[in-house]
């Protein structure tokens, strides 16, 4: 392997943790963090430790749900508890916009439950709840039903497709990375673009 292909030694690297004995504590732990301040969404590491131990596929779904809903709580209460703090570091990893955007799935609890699932990175979520006094219970129950529901949909959708997925993967890798990173520079300055114009 070149010695430039980083990006594949990370996905090698994924997949390889999918058989460490403490494989799911490093999911848990991921998961937990990136609910409050952690930049990396755990779904990088369910997705290739799903495709590897396809029959682990709930079991992972649940560590990681559960981890992400116990972050999230402890993510609201940097925001409701330390709001001067916690809007000062909002500042630095988003605008202004987003956290406005944040803030408009706070009032219910349908809302609160699709923002769960929407918005992104989940700790803008978890803090500015926090921040603009959600509901706790409400936050809790949208929590649960919204990453619950996120991180189990995926898990079915790679256990009912995971080999061919995996194949194509493993197939078409240096590819696939070259398209979906075209992709998502396109998309980056496609909205810098709308929302400048």
């Amino acid at each position: 392997m070149p010695s430039w292909a980083i990006h594949r030694r990370l996905y090698n690297w994924t997949f390889s943790l999918a058989d460490h004995k403490h494989s799911m504590l490093v999911l848990a732990l991921v998961s937990f963090t990136e609910a409050i301040f952690f930049p990396i969404p755990s779904l990088v590491l369910q997705i290739p430790m799903t495709l590897q131990r396809r029959e682990r596929a709930w079991t992972i779904a649940l560590v990681n749900s559960a981890a992400n809903v116990v972050g999230g709580v402890v993510g609201y209460g940097v925001g409701y508890f330390f709001s001067d703090t916690a809007r000062t570091i909002l500042l630095k990893i988003t605008s202004q916009s987003v956290i406005d955007h944040a803030h408009e799935f706070c009032q219910s609890l349908w809302l609160l439950t699709i923002g769960a699932i929407a918005v992104h990175p989940y700790k803008v979520y978890t803090v500015t709840a926090g921040l603009f006094e959600a509901p706790f219970i409400e936050f809790i129950v949208a929590s649960v039903l919204g990453r619950f529901g996120l991180f189990f949909f995926v898990a079915g959708l790679l256990y009912w497709i995971g080999p061919p997925a995996k194949t194509f993967i493993e197939k078409y890798f240096n590819i696939a990375t070259v398209v979906i990173g075209v992709l998502a520079v396109s998309a980056i300055f496609l909205y810098r673009y709308l929302k400048q114009s």
